[in-house]
C-alpha cells in the first residue's frame, strides 16, 4: 500500500514596534514549511507508516517494537529498516513529562547520538525529528523505542512515526 506524507515544520513571528513617527511591523520565519514525502524506499521516501494515539500509566513504560510489532491503520504488520520521521506530541492535559529512548535492551538509537540518550516532553510539548536518508532499525538488537511517563498520572501522547522496508 503506497505512503505519501506531509511534514510540516515552521515558526512564523510576527514583532511589532511603535518607533518615532509611525508603527513598524517585522515577519520572519524559520523552516522549510511543508516537506512532502513520496512514497518509496529511497532518501527522502517513505514506504511504511505507523499512526496512533496512546496512554501510558503512572511511572509505567510503552516500548515500541519497530521491526514487525506494529500494524498499519489497515493491519499490515510494519517492520521498519529505516526510521526517517518521528513525532511525538505529548497532550496539554497531561500532568507529567515523557521521557522517549534509553530502552534497557535492544535500543532505538535513531536522532538521540547514542543508545542511552534521552529526550523530555512536558505536557503541550512536542519533539519532531526528521532526516531524509533515516536511522538504522535493527531487528533484535536496535529495534524499540521507548516512551516512558514519569509517575503521578496516566498521560497520553500521539506518535508519527515515517519510514522505509529496505
Amino acid at each position: 500500500m503506497p505512503v505519501s506524507a506531509e511534514i510540516s515544520a515552521q515558526i512564523s513571528v510576527t514583532q511589532t514596534a511603535t518607533p518615532d513617527g509611525g508603527q513598524a511591523t517585522a515577519k520572519q520565519s524559520a523552516g522549510p514549511g511543508v516537506v512532502l514525502v513520496a512514497n518509496g524506499t529511497a532518501n527522502g521516501q517513505a514506504d511504511l507508516a505507523f499512526v496512533d494515539t496512546r496512554t501510558v500509566t503512572s511511572g509505567a513504560n510503552d516500548d515500541i517494537d519497530l521491526a514487525g510489532a506494529l500494524s498499519s491503520v489497515f493491519g499490515a504488520t510494519l517492520t521498519f529498516v529505516e526510521i526517517m520521521s518521528i513525532l511525538i506530541y505529548s497532550e496539554p492535559t497531561n500532568t507529567t513529562n515523557l521521557t522517549v529512548g534509553n530502552a534497557p535492551s535492544n535500543p532505538f538509537q535513531g536522532p538521540f547520538g547514542a543508545a542511552a540518550h534521552t529526550e523530555v516532553i512536558a505536557p503541550g510539548g512536542l519533539s519532531l525529528a526528521h532526516r531524509p536518508s533515516g536511522w538504522t532499525v535493527v531487528a533484535g538488537t536496535g529495534d524499540i523505542l521507548r516512551i516512558a511517563n514519569a509517575s503521578g498520572a496516566s498521560a497520553t501522547y500521539q506518535i508519527a512515526i515515517l519510514g522505509r522496508s529496505a
